[in-house]
């Protein structure tokens, strides 16, 4: 069995690993946020052709 000391550092580990992960998210979002908020975004009509509604009222 683990010690206390051991198990407090794996514990930190992961929280640290966590951490960063959740920065990485918080990141992207903002990315795409600004994307919304500052792009153009523009389709040809044959590519609306191609899609499907995804809810059909």
């Amino acid at each position: 069995m683990k010690t206390d000391e051991e198990l407090e550092k794996l514990k930190n580990e992961v929280l640290r690993k966590i951490g960063r992960n959740v920065m990485l998210f918080q990141q992207m979002e903002q990315l795409l946020k600004f994307f919304l908020a500052n792009g153009y975004f523009s389709s040809t009509v044959g590519w609306a052709d191609v899609r499907k509604p995804i809810i059909d009222c």
